[in-house]
């Protein structure tokens, strides 16, 4: 693919790329001629068809469909705790638009795009017929606690991310859920 003419403008551009061969190490190869500055910010390559079309890859879910899971847990500990509470896991961060998604930068020192966020995981346990597991980060990094007189700021994510997964599309969370694309509640159990 080739875009014919760059501006001075931050704009977004897409592009169809139709594979000539199948080659396992293959890889994107971004080429610019003239003179200048190129910048780029989000570059991600997605299929065009995707499982059950919500965006994820069709042969990743095909075999997770196939293991029939009951439930999917969602984030993993050391994801949701992070090395200290700055690089900790935060949901809110992860819906929207993919592009304007904050990175997390992890324990395992690379940055995260959250391509799958907390509404993909939700799409994707509905997909499956599996009973989503979300974890919440209950006030700990790996480095650090947060003392129980400041937990309302964590209490109140949690609280949000029930309002989003089930909450009326009228309401603040379930309304962004709505925009987001699914204006029926996830129905998200709560476990006692």
């Amino acid at each position: 693919g080739r875009v014919a003419e760059l501006t001075d403008k931050w704009q977004p551009y897409t592009l169809a790329l139709t594979a000539s061969a199948t080659a396992a190490q293959a890889r994107l190869v971004i080429d610019a001629d003239g003179q200048g500055t190129l910048w780029l910010d989000m570059v991600s390559l997605l299929p065009k068809e995707t499982w059950k079309n919500h965006g994820l890859r069709p042969d990743l879910c095909n075999l997770l469909a196939g293991l029939k899971p009951a439930f999917v847990r969602f984030p993993g500990g050391c994801w949701v705790e992070g090395n200290d509470l700055a690089h900790s896991y935060r949901w809110k961060e992860t819906v929207g638009d993919v592009a304007h998604r904050k990175p997390l930068y992890n324990i395992w020192q690379y940055q995260a795009t959250h391509g799958l966020g907390y509404h993909e995981y939700l799409q994707m346990c509905e997909d499956l017929g599996a009973e989503p597991l979300f974890v919440i980060n209950c006030g700990m990094s790996h480095t650090q606690v947060v003392p129980m007189d400041q937990m309302g700021p964590l209490i109140q994510d949690a609280l949000d991310a029930i309002e989003y997964a089930n909450g009326p599309a009228e309401s603040v969370w379930g309304g962004l859920r709505a925009r987001n694309g699914h204006p029926e509640p996830f129905h998200l159990r709560l476990m006692e």
